[in-house]
């Protein structure tokens, strides 16, 4: 019998890097995704076996696992859970998209853990899941969660049917609560959105909110060391405390003013930015949060790049992939 890994979202943004790292260690990949918004040609270099369907369809789902069981002898070990909706503006309008994509993707993965009886599960969320907590340093531990979007909503209603399944079932669980991350490839994002917008119009730029929003953004890669750190620890979920990670950059973050401006610096040095009238760029958006990370600090990750080096790091890259 052989042992693998499964991951869902896995030719995504952060899946498709995930995979990648976790090819690297020689581990056996299954990868699933619908491919709405990554593609396959993100997995090129990775020997893997993929499955392309609708994540939230539990019935094609397993036959598509028993139909390979019967090739292969799988023994899934792990589950990685990074399927979700990534368009928070998309799922304010319709909160079918985040169900659908989020939460029921959620609830299928769950089954199939169920019945292949997989040891591990680990799950995706968002700081999102907060809500809009202003300068106060948001804590694992301490800080109530009010989500304000239907993205949140829904990661939140996630994590709670993974602990209920922890009690029924699984015996291991990891959540990673994250905030912005960026780099390649990009599907999304406000770096995206903006050099795609030049690319259009390179003499103006024109911006959701008023330019104060101020956010934390990680880079993908500092993302992955942290979410493998905590997996790869041994006898850390016996109480609820240690199921959940903030992971972020240990800074203040950095405004969407100078994220626009950084861009244009790159992109179109000579355009003008029009900035909207309200602090927050849409229905649902936190315009500023505090994040205290010192639990995934305590098992030793520390981030390589800073909110502003992972921006520039990041419109740098996300030029090149656009071109």
């Amino acid at each position: 019998m052989h042992k693998f890994v499964l991951i869902a979202g896995s030719c995504g943004f952060i899946g498709s890097r995930l995979v990648q790292r976790l090819s690297k260690k020689g581990l056996n990949l299954i990868c699933v995704d619908n491919c709405s918004n990554g593609k396959w040609e993100n997995l090129l270099d990775v020997d893997c076996i993929k499955i392309e369907c609708d994540i939230s369809d539990y019935s094609y789902l397993l036959n598509s696992l028993k139909d390979l069981n019967k090739t292969k002898e799988i023994k899934i070990s792990e589950i990685w859970h990074l399927a979700a909706n990534s368009d928070i503006q998309k799922g304010t309008e319709d909160i079918n998209v985040d169900f659908a994509n989020t939460f029921e993707t959620t609830l299928s993965l769950l089954k199939i853990t169920k019945f292949f009886e997989v040891p591990a599960f680990r799950f995706a969320s968002s700081s999102a899941v907060y809500g809009d907590y202003k300068d106060k340093a948001i804590t694992e531990k301490d800080s109530i969660c009010r989500p304000i979007s239907n993205y949140g909503a829904m990661k939140l209603a996630s994590e709670a049917v993974i602990f209920a399944s922890k009690e029924a079932f699984l015996k291991d669980i990891s959540i990673f609560r994250f905030p912005n991350v960026v780099g390649t490839p990009a599907t999304h994002g406000v770096i995206f959105d903006f050099i795609n917008k030049l690319k259009l119009n390179p003499d103006k730029l024109f911006v959701l909110g008023n330019g104060t929003q101020r956010k934390q953004y990680l880079y993908v890669e500092d993302l992955i060391d942290a979410m493998i750190l905590v997996a790869n620890q041994k006898n850390n979920a016996n109480y609820f405390d240690d199921d959940i990670y903030n992971i972020g950059p240990n800074d203040s973050g950095i405004t969407v003013k100078e994220i626009a401006e950084m861009t244009i610096k790159y992109q179109s040095p000579n355009a003008q930015i029009i900035y909207g009238l309200d602090p927050q760029g849409w229905v649902g958006d936190v315009p500023k949060f505090s994040y205290n990370t010192s639990k995934i600090r305590s098992l030793g990750w520390k981030e390589v790049f800073n909110s502003h080096q992972a921006v520039e790091k990041s419109v740098i890259e996300i030029k090149e992939q656009l071109k």
